[in-house]
């Protein structure tokens, strides 16, 4: 899958080292969901890739919306700012100025039914337990 900036350079900015960035990116939003994702290139450029990162609880939201964005200019410029969103208690967006964000108990892939134990990641409560019912 190419990036934005691969599809339409004039847009979405220069192709420099934020491509390896973007796919890091993918990597690991294709963990946290714990299944192959395909995107197709109007949905690349429409954002879907960062928008299905925002769905994450933190700071995995936080981290992989912003290494996602289209826009070159505005995507984590490092792989050390990458490491230190992935490893942040909360991510700013996430939090109101007066109320800090509510814990988000985890749980490990692995022993969630149907889950590949392959990829020992971290991810939120089941399905079971967020949906109404």
């Amino acid at each position: 899958m190419f990036p934005p900036e691969v599809i339409d350079p004039s847009e979405f900015g220069p192709l420099d080292h934020r491509i390896d960035i973007y796919h890091c990116g993918l990597f690991f939003l294709q963990l946290a969901y714990s299944s192959e994702l395909r995107f197709t290139q109007e949905e690349i450029t429409a954002g879907k890739p960062r928008q299905m990162a925002l769905e994450l609880p933190p700071p995995l939201n936080f981290a992989l919306e912003k290494t996602l964005r289209r826009h070159a200019s505005k995507r984590t410029e490092r792989a050390k700012e990458l490491w230190r969103d992935l490893n942040s208690p909360e991510s700013p967006a996430a939090v109101a100025p007066e109320q800090p964000a509510a814990p988000v108990a985890l749980e490990p892939v692995a022993e969630r039914p149907g889950a590949d134990p392959t990829f020992p990641i971290l991810t939120g409560p089941p399905a079971s337990e967020t949906e109404p019912g």
